[in-house]
């Protein structure tokens, strides 16, 4: 192995030739090259090692001098130099030479293989990275570049002997290098999570590392790779190193594009270039239209700009000689334009050294210069400023006249000036004594909405605010004048932050630069990284505490979960980094926003299964002789199916929600879908296996986290106490469900008419304001833009190819001059301008065909022919005169031929406007037209502008007017004769690619929303057993938390857009999570009534979900109230708050309200009414299958409609202890010795609830079975287990072995369910007891069904009644009295509320004080593995 570095310098290390000895006697000549040369070679072949590198990692294998010819290719070479390096195989070529060996290439081709296996995850940084080093071993120019400057002499034998290379000169063209290194500077190492660059860069790493650097490092000799010292000598653009050297240049394809048409650009992990814009679909109308604008007409420019106010300042009039009475404000004086002039004065100045190129930038490096963009100086810079009216030229601006216009003479000066301008800012000379031009020093117009703001009217000189403009050219990333820009801005903030401390006292100055927005977002992101982490922490302090079943505090340390809570924090991290991991995999990119949302998603999913199953393994009670495995096994029999179901629904509804078209959206969804899938699969495996472990600690009285130490074995726990479970049975859910309340909870209904009218009035868009931290510099430049901006953002019109401009139809469609069409582009464009409210448009658009028809206009002198001399039949500027006399273009006015029109059209755009001809179009109109080498134009542009957008919304419809007026001329233009159907117009502007997706993102999220509801609707349908009810009941409640939560997003001011819709998709997740455990658990239960049903559900499964969910969201939501950056505050906090507590009032408060009034009664419910023996079931006695899993509640008592008693079967005991034996199926609930007919159930004995028969329950146990071998629990003697903790196949003499007996049934039901033995009977725990009332002989059977004690029910005389805290169901004096004292003595022994308890009998007494004898006798006992089921308690009658 070698390390990581070596695919740079191996290619080096092994591209020379082989050789087997080396002299030590190094010589340096400065003529070692002399000839440099096209088609010659500086070495070749191969000259033994290096006898300078002692230490080598590869071979140290150094060329042979050999400046001479390059050699032909043999036909074997040509075919692998054809694989290798295909640039050097120009197609079409019979011969082809190179300088290379067949060895060598040899070498430089399993070097580029080695070099792949890092680098080929980008295709272009790879390509670019062999052909740098297949140019330098093996092109036929190698003398060009390359200057050998020392040799040592070689002899591999004797008489012979040569000149090997040691050290030489290698001079690249800096671009190329640059572009080389920048397609590489991205790749990342999957496995170190770090980039290639960082083991290629030496101390450098790939922060510090440049292309300079980058190649210094790979020339080293000392680096233990390197086989001999090579110098890089990188040259700047355009210029040559000296003599007849040439540096190395080539294409270097960027790493955002392929390589052919067949090819894939790198990842948006590996480059930069090729991530998508985040909130606009990659193939979206606004994508394909700015691929098409910046192919033609380059990127927009980068702007920089200052707004500069003087508040507090008085104005002041003005009489002017010249133009009369003005004012101006008290902001335009020339103290304000002295300073304004001295800011741009140092700004022009500015240097920044750039230590790639080697140089100090100046803005004349990066401006954008209209006139003069391939030699701009400091002058050609465009930049907009009041102070460009004196052309930045402080003399002029202090310059003073006299003058004289009628009989009035006085003085004018810089404000007579501005007068003029500011109404003929095209002019190059006033009317005024001072005679200045009116044009910027760049040599263009400055008009005045773009240098003035806040002014009435078109008064400009009372105008509130100032505005200097610096326009960039906006560079590629990968080029490295973009670094440039970079820089160069970042000096243009120092000055500006200086220039505002100054002037601070008198001046307002706002103020930001292209790169403001992007630089403050990420400080807000550092700033606000320690807030996400107080936030995680603070969730993993609750989860860690919470999930403590605390009983003394001598135990805290052993019963505290810190390192569990810690697994399954890991647990979820780990799904979330495996889910994007696979998706990096597949190439789909990430986003910011995926790191801030999927983890709370995941965490309140995650959180809440652990609770869940944490929990109901405290509160279950191991049974006797269950080995920890089966328990542990047991319980998550019981909880997995409400597991399954959430998850299940979750994880469908985000891959639906995959399908959207906004690329945000989509990779939140897949990410967050495959998250949760990777979280439910880790919890049913990993975290059992950490529940496992933890529990065995825990039995050992080990500490948690220093498990090393701990207190003494058999230290006593006892049950643990609980908080949210007791509140909830003994105050939430009466007064939830009280006869009174429960209506009014159905108000949620006129809730969600509110939410519906509120969502109405949700804003849509996301503003810029809103992505700056609260502190920002930033928002007050965007509120002075707002306020004072006086046009808004340029747009242009674009058409595209194959429209036909030179024919008079196509010229008469586009032009606005006489003659044109009056319904022409620029005309329709003109006419939409004067309903600004509607089109949002404030100026017409600038057109290059009505100028170019004036430029031809022959009454002036603008377009002319050289007549003759050396020039004959070329254009004649303005400025000449002698040679262009009578060289009109065209002799009358007219509409240009096709010829014409492709002969002048170049000199009109090529032509500079001047006070001879101001109608030229250079500067104005020359990146306006793009045309092919045959003079076709293949795409034009029509510049208008906006009026001030002020938000969202604003921006959002002058797209939508912007596309319809497009549209419309579209249709017109198709009209002229030769046009294609595929052409069209289509607006554009920087913007439109972010505000489109608020065109649709109503739609879409409807759509998307949509898509996710349907399948939690749909698996609930099936996991429930088909039960429409609670799956619409699931339905209803998460529509009504969306409603709900979109109608507050409108209350507290949250706007909706692609944001708040990442959210709304994971609030369908979370609201999964509140609702349907709860119908889960609703649909299990077994209790008689609906009422009863959602009370238990609540109960159990409510306070589960209050603290998995709610309080695991709330604590980390609250911290993030503090974040500095507002997108934290209002969409991560507000919103995510929202979100949780509608979830928890639905969950906790509705639904359980909907579901006792609409919820599905269980079947078999008539057998608890019945006031007679129930119709017996038919019974059949079936082995069945051995291998069926017990698991408890979860799922035997959902395949269980009833329970029967075969008629005539009685068991009796009296005078000593009863049995506490569970019954096998068809056995008496309680059996004695000698179990006769005296000793049966009554006849309508058989009371068992009817449960539900959800899909999930069996299914998830028959997976599980299979699964996980550990958790099936041996069937044989299980069932007949004893209360009093002896296995039921034990033989005592209080403890006889159980009968054994084959069928089940159900009353009412049409045939009965088999199951293979006595011991699988989930209900058979349950023994009997009888109650005597005092001075009575009628038995009493109990049935005690509230799982909290607080009601019963029992059979008298065959009628049921119910015992409750509030009274008896019928008013029986006898048996009210032994009823009140049963619920007594079931309180009062009730030691853990909502922990069921078996009753066992211990005796019989008759007479007075019976019952009081039969409380003292009775034991209680923790239940034995399954809480959830009704207590079933039999009458025995006995004699006297």
């Amino acid at each position: 192995w070698v390390p990581a570095g070596w695919h740079g310098l191996i290619l080096w290390g092994i591209s020379f030739a082989r050789c087997r000895r080396l002299p030590c006697a190094p010589q340096a000549a400065p003529t070692l090259t002399p000839v440099h040369r096209a088609g010659y070679c500086a070495f070749y072949g191969e000259c033994g090692k290096n006898p300078e590198v002692n230490v080598s990692l590869v071979p140290s294998k150094v060329p042979c001098l050999s400046n001479t010819p390059a050699r032909v290719a043999t036909p074997a070479l040509l075919t692998q130099l054809r694989a290798v390096c295909p640039e050097l195989v120009p197609a079409g070529v019979n011969e082809t030479r190179v300088c290379c060996s067949a060895a060598q290439l040899n070498a430089l081709r399993l070097s580029v293989a080695l070099s792949s296996a890092v680098l080929a995850r980008c295709p272009a940084c790879a390509r670019n990275f062999a052909n740098i080093y297949c140019r330098n071993i093996c092109s036929p120019d190698q003398s060009l570049f390359t200057n050998v400057t020392r040799v040592t002499e070689y002899a591999p034998v004797p008489g012979f002997s040569q000149l090997a290379v040691l050290e030489y000169q290698c001079f690249y063209d800096r671009a190329f290098a640059e572009a080389a290194f920048t397609s590489c500077q991205g790749v990342r190492l999957p496995a170190t999570g770090g980039y290639a660059i960082d083991a290629m860069c030496g101390r450098y790493g790939a922060k510090l590392c440049t292309a300079q650097r980058w190649l210094d490092f790979q020339g080293d000799k000392n680096n233990g790779l390197a086989p001999l010292q090579i110098d890089f000598r990188l040259v700047p653009n355009g210029t040559r190193p000296g003599g007849d050297l040439e540096p190395l240049n080539g294409r270097a394809w960027p790493c955002g594009e392929p390589l052919d048409a067949a090819g894939e650009p790198c990842s948006c992990q590996d480059c930069a270039e090729a991530c998508p814009v985040l909130w606009s679909a990659p193939g979206s109308q606004a994508r394909r239209e700015k691929a098409f604008y910046d192919e033609h007409f380059g990127p927009f420019l980068r702007t920089n700009q200052l707004i500069v106010r003087a508040p507090g300042r008085p104005a002041a009039p003005y009489d002017s000689v010249v133009l009369g009475a003005r004012n101006f404000s008290g902001l335009l004086t020339a103290e304000v334009l002295r300073a304004l002039l001295e800011l741009q004065e140092r700004l022009a100045a500015v240097e920044v050294w750039v230590e790639a190129a080697g140089r100090a930038v100046t803005l004349s490096d990066v401006c954008y210069a209209p006139l003069n963009p391939t030699n701009a100086s400091l002058a050609d810079c465009c930049v907009t400023s009041v102070t460009q009216y004196f052309q930045n030229n402080g003399t002029r601006l202090a310059m003073t006249a006299t003058q004289t216009v009628g009989k009035v003479t006085g003085t004018v000066d810089w404000r007579d000036h501005l007068l003029y301008c500011v109404n003929s800012p095209l002019s190059f000379k006033d009317i005024t004594a001072l005679e200045l031009s009116c044009m910027a020093e760049y040599g263009g117009p400055v008009f005045p909405f773009l240098a003035f703001g806040g002014y009435p009217g078109s008064e400009y000189t009372e105008a509130e605010a100032l505005l200097v403009t610096y326009s960039l050219n906006n560079f590629p990333r990968h080029d490295a004048r973009y670094e440039w820009a970079l820089l160069w801005e970042e000096r243009f903030l120092a000055i500006v932050r200086d220039f505002q401390r100054t002037h601070g006292s008198n001046l307002s100055v706002a103020f930001m630069a292209e790169r403001s927005l992007e630089d403050e977002i990420n400080r807000t992101t550092g700033e606000d990284v320690p807030i996400f982490a107080v936030s995680y922490l603070v969730v993993f302090a609750y989860v860690a505490l919470a999930l403590g079943e605390y009983t003394a505090w001598r135990r805290v340390l052993v019963e505290s979960k810190v390192t569990l809570a810690l697994g399954g924090i890991a647990v979820v991290l780990g799904a979330v980094f495996a889910s994007m991991g696979c998706l990096a995999f597949m190439g789909l990119p990430s986003s910011l926003i995926i790191l801030e949302v999927v983890p709370f998603l995941v965490l309140a999913v995650g959180a809440d299964n652990i609770f869940i199953f944490v929990q109901e393994y405290q509160q279950s009670v191991r049974a006797p002789g269950e080995t920890r495995d089966q328990h542990i096994g047991r319980v998550l029999a019981q909880v997995a199916p409400s597991m399954l179901l959430c998850s299940l629904s979750e994880v469908i509804c985000f891959l639906l929600g995959s399908l959207s078209s906004m690329p945000a959206v989509r990779s939140f969804a897949l990410t967050a879908a495959l998250a949760i899938a990777f979280d439910f699969l880790l919890q049913i495996t990993g975290f059992v296996a950490l529940l496992a472990l933890d529990a065995r600690r825990q039995e050992a009285a080990r500490f948690d986290v220093c498990c090393c130490w701990g207190l003494e074995k058999g230290a006593p726990g006892g049950p643990g106490t609980g908080v949210l479970r007791p509140l909830m049975h003994r105050y939430y859910v009466p007064l939830l469900l009280h006869r009174v309340t429960r209506p009014l909870v159905l108000l949620f209904l006129f809730l969600s008419c509110a939410g519906i009218y509120l969502t109405l009035q949700v804003p849509v868009g996301l503003d810029q304001e809103l992505a700056m931290p609260k502190d920002s510099y930033m928002l007050e430049y965007f509120t002075a833009l707002n306020k004072y901006l006086a046009v808004g953002v340029p747009t242009y019109f674009v058409t595209t190819g194959g429209y036909n401009f030179s024919s008079l139809a196509g010229m008469n469609a586009i032009c606005s001059s006489a003659g044109c069409d009056a319904n022409s582009l620029t005309q329709k464009i003109q006419y939409a301008t004067l309903f600004p409210n509607v089109s949002y448009l404030a100026i017409p658009a600038t057109s290059w065909v009505d100028d170019f028809l004036d430029w031809l206009n022959p009454t002036g002198r603008c377009c002319r022919v050289h007549q003759f001399g050396p020039q004959k039949g070329e254009f004649c500027p303005a400025t000449s005169a002698l040679t262009c006399l009578l060289g009109k273009c065209l002799n009358v006015s007219r509409r240009p031929t096709v010829d014409e029109f492709e002969r002048f059209l170049p000199w009109f755009l090529s032509d500079e406007p001047t006070l001879q001809c101001p109608k030229g179009g250079l500067g104005a109109y020359d990146t306006s037209v793009k045309m092919d080498p045959n003079g076709t134009i293949l795409a034009s542009r029509f510049m208008a502008y906006h009026r001030p957008l002020a938000n969202s919304q604003e921006y959002t419809a002058a797209l939508r007017a912007a596309r319809q007026l497009a549209d419309n001329i579209t249709a017109t233009l198709r009209q002229v004769p030769g046009t294609p159907p595929d052409f069209r117009v289509f607006p554009y502007t920087v913007t439109y690619v972010y505000y489109e997706q608020y065109l649709s993102v109503v739609a879409e999220g409807l759509f998307t929303l949509a898509l996710c509801l349907v399948p939690t609707f749909g698996v609930s349908f099936v996991l429930l057993g088909m039960d429409l009810r609670s799956s619409a009941a699931t339905l209803i409640t998460l529509v009504m938390i969306l409603v709900d939560t979109v109608g507050a997003m409108a209350l507290w001011g949250i706007p909706y857009n692609a944001v708040a819709l990442i959210n709304l998709v994971a609030a369908v997740g979370i609201s999964v999570e509140f609702v349907s455990h709860l119908t889960c658990a609703f649909s299990r239960s077994t209790k008689p009534s609906r009422v009863e049903r959602a009370a238990e559900a609540t109960v159990n499964m409510g306070s589960k979900v209050v603290a998995g969910v709610a309080m695991t969201n709330l604590p980390g939501i609250v911290v993030l109230a503090f974040a500095k950056a507002q997108l934290i505050q209002i969409f991560f906090f507000r919103l995510n708050l929202i979100i949780t507590l509608a979830g928890l009032a639905h969950g906790l408060i509705f639904l359980p309200v909907l579901l006792s009034y609409v919820g599905k009664a269980p079947r078999g419910a008539t057998c608890h009414r019945a006031r007679g023996p129930p119709p017996p079931c038919p019974q059949r006695a079936s082995p069945g299958p051995t291998w069926l899993p017990r698991v408890g509640r979860s799922l035997a008592p959902s395949l269980l409609p009833c329970r029967t008693q075969p008629a005539g079967a009685r068991g009796h005991r009296q005078g000593e202890h009863g049995a506490g034996h569970g019954a096998g199926p068809g056995q008496p609930l309680l059996r004695g010795p000698s179990a006769g007919p005296q000793a049966a159930l009554s006849p309508g004995g058989a009371h068992t609830r009817a449960p539900r028969c959800p899909a999930a329950a069996f299914s998830t146990a028959l997976v599980f079975k299979l699964v996980f071998s550990r958790l099936e629990l041996a069937l044989s003697g299980d069932g007949a287990r004893g209360g009093h903790g002896h296995r039921g196949d034990e033989v005592s003499p209080h403890h006889p072995p159980p009968q054994r007996a084959t069928s089940w049934g159900g009353v009412g039901c049409a045939k009965p369910i088999l199951f293979p033995s006595a011991a699988f009977n989930p209900i058979a725990r349950h023994p009997s007891s009888s109650w005597v009332a005092p001075g009575s002989r009628r038995p009493l059977e109990v049935l005690v069904d509230d799982l909290g004690g607080h009601r019963l029910h029992l059979q008298a005389d065959g009628a049921l009644v119910e015992v409750g805290e509030e009274g008896l169901g019928v008013a029986d004096e006898e048996v009210e009295l032994a009823g009140r004292q049963v619920l007594q003595h079931h309180q009062a022994n009730h030691q853990q509320v909502g922990a069921p308890l078996e009753h066992h009998l211990v005796g019989q007494a008759t007479g007075e004080g019976a019952v009081e004898e039969l409380a003292q006798e009775d034991v209680l006992h923790r239940p034995l593995g399954r809480p959830g089921f009704a207590v079933q308690v039999a009458c025995v009658q006995g004699e006297g």
